[in-house]
């Protein structure tokens, strides 16, 4: 008898450790009991997320998304607005309870986050003012200035592509493509989404032929938030299922979803 109470308090004591790491009474619960779900991202990635030029609100297609979970748990969104490369750290120390972007997923990034499943395919491409070169080879010169996002995948994928480039870095999304526009470098590393974006307006920029790589983007959450890891894959690949997702992508893209057989379909 002694050695069953014994085992079942060792028992006890495990499951309320685990709860603890996987934040079973946390991070999900706090939503819910406060009423509102905070998410941290950049505001000058269109069309990820962006202010609404007309209404100043948050907006894009990963804030649409957000809010679309936000209201399935039944409560507010609230956006916070963050340097790019200030994200993260938010994150880990909890200033936000989900890092709700254009993030592209990698394993350096997964021993300090929680990534929740991908929700979309986007290849990384080079932009330049048209003309200016003829592939993605020219650019590998040190008399090229290659530009991204501080803090972004694409710094890695300069260093290792680009070698013989010299490589600056700017806070923000909004600031990479000024300047661009502004001839501060020669050409730029983004998303595919996000460079289309940039080009509706903009007739003198161009796509170099070729991808860089091909990417995933996905929201994350604090290592310790599983409950609200687990809840927000639920009602992704629901909304997939059920064919939100693909009216949401449609709404943003001007195109029909088309789900490749890679991770539930993304």
């Amino acid at each position: 008898m002694k050695a069953r109470v014994i085992l079942i308090a060792v028992l006890v004591s495990a499951l309320l450790a685990m709860s603890s790491v996987f934040g079973i009474a946390s991070a999900l619960d706090d939503i819910l009991a406060r009423g509102k779900l905070i998410v941290g991202t950049d505001l000058t990635n269109p069309p990820w997320e962006y202010r609404d030029p007309n209404t100043g609100e948050a907006t894009g297609f990963a804030i649409e998304l957000a809010r679309m979970y936000a209201e399935a748990l039944g409560v507010e969104l609230e956006v916070k607005d963050y340097d790019w490369s200030a994200l993260l750290p938010a994150l880990v120390a909890k200033k936000i309870d989900m890092f709700a972007a254009n993030l592209s997923r990698t394993v350096a990034r997964s021993t300090k986050i929680l990534y929740c499943d991908a929700y979309v395919i986007a290849p990384g491409v080079a932009v330049a003012k048209a003309g200016k070169f003829e592939s993605l080879e020219e650019v590998n010169s040190p008399d090229v200035l290659v530009n991204t996002t501080t803090g972004s995948i694409f710094v890695d994928v300069a260093e290792q592509l680009f070698p013989e480039a010299e490589l600056i870095t700017v806070p923000t999304g909004a600031e990479q493509l000024a300047g661009l526009l502004g001839n501060r470098y020669d050409v730029t590393l983004t998303g595919k989404f996000q460079a289309l974006d940039w080009m509706k307006a903009r007739p003198e920029l161009e796509i170099l032929p070729g991808y860089l790589m091909m990417d995933s983007f996905a929201f994350a959450v604090p290592y310790d938030s599983f409950k609200l890891w687990s809840s927000f894959n639920v009602f992704l690949r629901m909304i997939k299922l059920d064919g939100q997702f693909g009216k949401l992508y449609e709404e943003w893209f001007g195109a029909e979803w088309d789900p490749v057989v890679i991770e539930h379909g993304i």
